[in-house]
């Protein structure tokens, strides 16, 4: 018998959480590969002839959630055809429990079965490679490495066309070509004219929606008959695919459906909190961004805001990634034993990240081991990120974005920022975390933080809070330093752009003055630009706001 390492992936797991559009999608983008992977592994855990090394068996049995979308596997067999066929069981496996964990009430996508069916097993792909274990596994594992990375490049999705449909010009209109109608026509319960295909998934963009039929060809009938069963979750002007409508409902429960508000409104102590949400339930609000002013009247809310102050309109979201990560697994392939012991180290991690998300009021909605995705209150991102990084220190620094953005934002956009924003943290020299909000106007700021700059950013948030602080500041310095706003890094000019800030520092009266300067002068400023000084003001000032 031989020995063989696989590996097995599904890529483009990040686009499918980017393209979340409520909270809802995002729990479900963000659960469906370790719920599926999970299924799949366990099938496999007492095959005699399989290891599994990433993930151990000890997370496939206890900790599921911590699965990730990149798994490491050792198999014996007698040749190639025998991985093969063993490779294309777990293909298989994958693709039955991805239906299977979506499987929907027949009763809501009535006549629509199959197409829901198809376009399940159509939203991933299973990426999978193997080579026989010679000299060692780490060299092992770098020619299944790029095996698998070649393999990928070859898959990559064609977003030009839906289902093999190629877009018209006119936006949500596709072609209709033979391969798809071929699938349509074979299908049983479809009792319409492939007019479906025309209008485009409202989530994802990738798939046509279900619903339509030739007298309807918007769905408008089936959506508003769904939303009318399935309210507040799916509302009257969606239009769904299979895969996103089965995406966002396997993991509803009424009772624990959340929209990004319940997060805005955590700013307020937890017993405060409480009482808004007892006033919600009372009066039967059935959408929680009612209680804001402009949107809902009513008495009791008025004197509760005037006690307690109006609610924040901004949450957070926080997405932190381990750095140097790849260095750290393949140090780790030097053994079976070594990697059990890194595997076992991850998830260790991943239990005390969400014991601290928690404790800030947060809520974990995804942790891998060295990755974070979690939801906060406006004031509390920072200090989980701070908390999670000294937690992992121990294994590695991490880097991380945080973006804080109003409720009304689209959360497919937030996502899209929050993204760029880890990555601008990985690209300024990781160990830190770039903070940007986005206001209702869409106006935004930024700014990026060593891990050891942070304590020094929250005594100037702790400044800006007072009700003495000058609020022209960040504008007239903006503009004093205007002369020097093109440079790309200050450089040379460093001391004469301090003694532009010590200037209107001086002249503005506030009485923490002189801890002000000493914060803002103290540091190297030569590798920055005017628009990082100000971004991080900007950033520090909203952050001492304390509403929306």
């Amino acid at each position: 018998m031989k020995q063989y390492l696989i590996k097995i992936t599904i890529p483009s797991v990040q686009e499918i959480i980017v393209q979340s559009r409520k909270l809802i999608d995002l729990y479900g983008s963000s659960s469906l590969i370790p719920t599926v992977l999970s299924k799949t592994f366990k099938h496999f855990l007492n095959n005699e002839n399989v290891k599994f090394l990433i993930p151990s068996e000890e997370v496939i049995r206890e900790l599921p959630e911590n699965i990730t979308n990149v798994a490491y596997i050792k198999y014996k067999a007698k040749d190639k055809e025998e991985v093969k066929n063993f490779c294309k069981q777990i293909e298989e496996a994958v693709y039955e429990n991805l239906i299977d964990t979506l499987k929907l009430e027949q009763s809501l996508i009535k006549n629509y079965e199959s197409l829901t069916d198809y376009q399940i097993r159509n939203s991933l792909k299973v990426v999978y490679g193997a080579v026989e274990i010679k000299e060692s596994l780490s060299k092992a594992k770098k020619e299944v490495d790029k095996l698998v990375a070649y393999l990928k490049g070859a898959l990559e999705p064609d977003f030009e066309s839906i289902e093999g449909l190629n877009y018209y010009k006119k936006e949500n209109n596709i072609y209709f070509e033979k391969d798809f109608l071929e699938f349509l026509n074979n299908q049983k319960n479809f009792n319409y004219i492939h007019v479906l295909g025309a209008y485009r998934c409202s989530v994802c963009g990738r798939r046509s929606v279900i619903g339509a039929k030739l007298t309807d060809i918007k769905g408008k009938e089936f959506w508003e008959d769904l939303s009318k069963k399935k309210y507040p979750i799916i509302g009257e002007s969606e239009r769904l695919c299979g895969f996103c409508l089965s995406k966002r409902l396997y993991r509803y429960d009424k009772a624990a459906f959340r929209s990004v508000v319940y997060y805005a409104i955590k700013e307020y102590p937890a017993e405060v909190e409480q009482k808004l949400l007892e006033i919600v339930k009372k009066y039967e609000i059935k959408d929680i961004q009612n209680i804001y002013d402009e949107n809902y009247k009513n008495p009791e809310l008025s004197k509760f805001f005037e006690e307690h102050g109006y609610p924040s309109k901004y949450y957070a979201l926080l997405m932190a990634d381990g750095d140097s990560m790849g260095e750290k697994v393949e140090n780790a392939f030097k053994s079976e034993s070594s990697v059990l012991e890194f595997t076992k180290e991850l998830s260790s991690y991943s239990q005390n990240f969400k014991k601290i998300i928690k404790n800030l009021r947060g809520e974990t909605i995804y942790t891998g081991g060295d990755d974070v995705l979690a939801i906060f209150p406006k004031s509390k991102a920072l200090e989980g990120y701070k908390n999670i990084f000294d937690k992992f220190k121990g294994t590695s620094t991490m880097s991380a974005g945080i973006v804080i953005a109003h409720y009304k934002i689209p959360l497919s956009y937030v996502l899209k920022q929050l993204r760029n924003a880890e990555q601008t943290a990985k690209n300024k020299g990781k160990k830190g975390v770039c903070i940007k909000y986005i206001k209702h106007s869409y106006s935004s700021a930024e700014c990026f933080l060593k891990r050891e700059e942070i304590e020094d950013f929250e005594e100037i948030v702790k400044i800006m809070q007072k009700k003495d602080f000058p609020n022209t500041f960040i504008n007239q310095l903006e503009a004093i330093l205007k002369p020097f706003s093109e440079l790309e890094k200050i450089g040379e000019y460093q001391e004469q752009v301090k003694s532009l800030i010590k200037y209107l520092i001086n002249k503005k009266k506030f009485n923490d003055r002189e801890t002000f300067e000493e914060i803002l002068l103290k540091q190297d400023i030569s590798n920055v630009s005017v628009s990082d000084i100000v971004g991080k003001l900007k950033v520090a000032k909203f952050l001492a706001a304390r509403g929306g």
